[in-house]
């Protein structure tokens, strides 16, 4: 109300004029304008730190679960380096073997990895376990020459019986 008091006609507005009018106005939109963006950028953060955390807890559980086949497969190889083939031979190559039809399934690549992409975009072949990444980039060509080792001597074990 002021404002129109003093100009009389709105065609002649100035910057100043203009000015007057807003300046009260625009720390307020200034306020809201922040909020907004810190507000967004909270979200952003929180959404930051439940990937983290959801990668975290895949990491760990496909760690366990490679432990568990170097279990599988160390046993393999102990039971048929020491010539102690029993039943527990016969279910390593069934998990083994379970473990290679899940990979031909998901195209040579890990069910857990494809579900850890989700919350990473790292091109590091550890990103989603607990090893070292040399290792983790030659874990396939590693185990899969220790089970045919195995699986070799095994089937002259039972040969030679």
């Amino acid at each position: 109300m002021r404002l129109r008091s003093k100009i009389k006609n709105y065609t002649q507005l100035t910057k100043e004029s203009m000015d007057a009018v807003i300046a009260p106005h625009t720390a307020f939109v200034r306020k809201i304008v922040w909020r907004s963006r810190w507000k967004m950028e909270l979200s952003q953060e929180q959404d930051l730190v439940k990937k983290e955390r959801k990668l975290l807890l895949i990491k760990a559980v496909h760690t366990v679960v490679w432990v568990f086949y170097n279990v599988v497969i160390f046993y393999l190889l102990y039971a048929v380096l020491t010539n102690r083939i029993d039943k527990w031979v016969w279910i390593c190559l069934g998990l083994i073997a379970l473990e290679g039809l899940v990979l031909l399934v998901f195209n040579k690549m890990c069910p857990i990895t494809v579900v850890a992409r989700r919350y990473s975009d790292s091109n590091r072949d550890n990103f989603d376990i607990f090893l070292p990444n040399w290792l983790a980039r030659h874990n396939k060509a590693i185990y899969t020459s220790i089970v045919l080792i195995s699986v070799l001597i095994l089937i002259y074990r039972l040969v030679l019986a």
